[in-house]
């Protein structure tokens, strides 16, 4: 049996299939397998792209607690903190004390 390369906890083939999803805009397949790939994974940037595909699917109040929830996980900050200002950024009433903050955030990443 041919073993599968992983990049951090996601499998290279998971990768690849949750990229094409995205780009084809499968975003219920794509919650899906990240549901079934954090499972087993526990990877956190499963979350990420689980939370964009439920914004795509108009669920950007979901998408924002789903993105939350990996917050302060181990070298999540920044991407975390970039995809919520994303998310607060289309909410029909944007939170522009929470993007401050996450802007912030960010600038103290880098």
């Amino acid at each position: 049996r041919r073993r599968q390369k992983r990049v951090g906890n996601m499998s290279t083939n998971t990768q690849v299939l949750v990229q094409y999803y995205v780009r084809e805009g499968y975003y219920n397949k794509v919650q899906t397998l990240c549901a079934e790939e954090k499972r087993r994974t526990h990877d956190p940037v499963l979350s990420i792209w689980s939370a964009y595909a439920m914004h795509k699917e108009g669920s950007t109040r979901e998408a924002i607690m789903e993105a939350e929830s990996v917050l302060n996980k181990r070298d999540m900050t920044l991407p975390c903190s970039t995809a919520l200002i994303f998310l607060h950024s289309r909410c029909a009433t944007p939170d522009y004390d929470a993007i401050r903050g996450l802007e912030q955030e960010v600038q103290r990443e880098l």
